[in-house]
Order: structure tokens, then C-alpha cells, then sequence
């Protein structure tokens, strides 16, 4: 059935509408006062000095959001938040999801985000020219941040909610918690600087999807915080700096063999196929022989959960350093840690979500 013409250009009328709104709102507070923000692609933006409204869009912004403790001013949510994923910042701020639906993940919806007014669009995964676009069309302030990682661009994690302690005038908070995460770094390095371990295996790391015993992490952060040699740092190391995680073939685990494996808790019900499937593995594998298998938290849901990395540093360095860690109360560490991130000690709700840290050789 052919639209009229009414019908056909109701959407584009509706998102003009909207715009010009929020363009008489705009106006009519003149008088408000103005400062410029640069973002992470040296982009200056004229945004409101005090920031009452907050739409976050992208990998990890919510969660930079939350460390800053600014969830208040979050006006609209991606769709993602709504679904059963194990969100610390959920956790801490049910609340959140009481906030208005304004699209789906990484892009939002222009006529619910416009129906929402922020004061600024926080988002992590637009170029420059992409991010003007946005702005152009919306007519409301875009600010684009990084956030790295925990292992080697921890520097841009810094940078990332630095930038937005800066942005949402939460500069104290943000600067508490880089020197916390920092000052936890050092710390795990410092107990296991004159220490030697066994290599280590992680297997089912969650990318994208949920992997099983061969999805792997060259690079895992955890392993670098605590001096733990990675026993797929093995791989070809010409193809080393491109990767992060990757899948490697289960001939080149049995090869490999390792000692000790973790196991990402994401991935686990895979990993018990794995060895369900394969019985052989049982028989291969020094790890399982001599039980030493291990279960930690999943990192990565809508990019890295950075608080999970460094819970499961100190987890692992438990088990590996058992003399430098046995101060350590690994149940009261990952309350601290959890605090320092969002506020609030959320442990036992991960714990009924992935259960807690253990040795899982005799359930594989």
C-alpha cells in the first residue's frame, strides 16, 4: 500500500520538530553560562558550564559515567542496559533503569535521545567527523572520550575518566580513582617483583560472544599486573602487537600443556563441552591432572568491566603467589575494589550471577 504524503514525511517533520524545540529552549537560556570542552580528537565544544542532562552512547561510557559517580544526571539509556547483563554500575544504581529507552547500543535514536533535552551526548566510538555529523544534526553538544584499557593503554582509561570527571565537574572523584587503580597496580607489582611462577593459561574469554577453552588473551591484563608469564604469549610473536584476544587451534593447546589454566566464567558451560566432547583433553592436560584449574570473572560485556580486571589481578595472584598474597582476603579485597569503582559493594549480586572464585577441575 503506497504512504501519503503526510505519512511519508511524518519521521523527517517529527525529528525537525524536535530539533527546533530544543533550539527555542536554547534560546531562551542565553543568558546560561558557557565553557569550552576539548575531546579526545582536539575537538572544541561549547557545552554548559554546569551540566544538568547526560545521554551516554557507546562501549564503556555508561561505565566511565558511574565511576565518576554522575549516574544522577543520566536523562536516557541504550537498550543494552536493559537487557540481563551483569552491569556493575546496574548493580550499584538500579535506578538507572527507571530512565527513558532512547535506542539501541553504540548509536541511540535521534528523535529519543532530541525527546530527552540533554545538556550533551557523552560517547566513545565516533571519529571526528562522524561526531560533528551528530552534533550538526541534533543540534545538541557531542563529546567523544577514549577508554582504553587495563593493560597497555591504561593511559587512555586514565585519560577517558579523567575526561569525563573533568566534563561532568566530578575532577575530584576521577582523580581519587586513577591514583586508586594506580596505587593497586603498584602494589601487585611491588609482591611479586623478586618472585618467579609457572605459566598460565585463559580460556574462554568472552569477545563478542561467548567462546570456549581456545578463545585466548596474549595480552591479558591481569596476568602483566602481577609479573604471571602467559602461556599464550607462545604465539608467533610477529603477530603478537596485532592481536588481543584470539582463538588458537586445540593442537596448540595440548602442545603448549599448561600448568595452571583460568578459566573466564563467560565462557565456562563452553569449556565444559569442551572437555565433555573431548575426553581426551582430561588425559592431556597437566592442568587437569593435577587439578589446577581455576574459575574467574568475565571481563568483557559492552567492552571491559575495568573494576573485573583488577579483581581478578588479585584473585590470581592468590592462587599463583600463594606467600605474597596470604594477607589478602580476597572477599574483602573485591568489596574495596567495587566501592572505589561505583560506589557500592556489589559482590554478592555478581556472585549469584558467576558464582565465586574457585578451583573447578573436578566439575569439568
Amino acid at each position: 500500500m503506497k504512504m501519503n504524503k503526510i505519512q511519508r514525511y511524518t519521521p523527517l517533520f517529527l525529528i525537525s520538530f524536535l530539533i527546533l524545540t530544543y533550539s527555542c529552549q536554547q534560546m531562551v537560556s542565553t543568558q546560561r553560562r558557557e565553557r569550552i570542552f576539548t575531546d579526545v580528537h582536539d575537538r572544541k565544544i561549547a557545552i554548559a558550564d554546569t551540566i544538568k542532562r547526560v545521554i551516554a552512547l557507546g562501549e564503556s561510557t555508561m561505565r566511565l559515567l558511574s565511576y565518576v559517580d554522575a549516574t544522577t544526571l543520566i536523562c536516557g539509556i541504550e537498550d543494552v542496559e536493559m537487557r540481563g547483563v551483569a552491569f556493575t554500575h546496574i548493580f550499584a544504581n538500579p535506578e538507572i533503569r527507571q530512565q527513558p529507552v532512547i535506542g539501541p547500543m553504540s548509536v541511540g535514536d535521534a528523535e529519543l535521545i532530541l525527546l530527552q533535552h540533554p545538556d550533551v551526548i557523552v560517547t566513545s566510538n565516533l571519529g571526528e567527523a562522524d561526531a560533528n555529523e551528530l552534533q550538526q544534526k541534533l543540534s545538541i553538544p557531542v563529546v567523544v572520550i577514549g577508554y582504553g584499557d587495563m593493560g597497555h593503554r591504561r593511559e587512555e582509561l586514565y585519560q577517558g575518566i579523567s575526561m569525563m570527571g573533568q566534563l561532568l565537574r566530578r575532577e575530584s572523584k576521577a582523580d581519587s580513582l586513577i591514583g586508586y587503580i594506580k596505587g593497586e597496580i603498584n602494589e601487585l607489582q611491588r609482591r611479586t617483583a623478586h618472585s618467579t611462577s609457572t605459566p598460565a593459561y585463559l580460556g574462554g574469554i568472552s569477545y563478542k560472544g561467548r567462546h570456549d577453552i581456545l578463545s585466548t588473551d596474549p595480552y591479558y591484563a591481569p596476568f602483566e599486573m602481577i609479573g604471571l608469564p602467559n602461556t599464550a604469549r607462545q604465539i608467533d610473536s610477529v603477530r603478537i602487537p596485532t592481536l588481543g584476544n584470539t582463538t588458537i587451534d586445540m593442537e596448540t593447546l595440548i602442545q603448549w600443556n599448561p600448568q595452571v589454566m583460568f578459566i573466564d566464567q563467560g565462557g565456562y558451560r563452553l569449556v565444559k563441552n569442551n572437555f565433555e566432547s573431548f575426553s581426551a583433553l582430561s588425559k592431556l592436560l597437566d592442568c587437569y591432572k593435577n587439578k589446577q584449574i581455576y574459575l574467574v570473572w568475565p571481563y568483557y560485556m559492552y567492552h571491559s568491566n575495568f573494576e573485573i580486571m583488577l579483581i581478578n589481578a588479585w584473585q590470581i595472584g592468590k592462587v599463583m603467589y600463594p606467600n605474597e598474597f596470604s594477607d589478602i582476603d580476597i572477599r574483602m579485597k573485591t568489596d574495596e575494589i567495587l566501592t572505589r569503582f561505583v560506589g557500592k559493594s556489589v559482590t554478592e549480586d555478581l556472585i549469584n550471577q558467576w558464582g565465586w572464585f574457585r578451583n573447578v577441575t573436578d566439575e569439568l
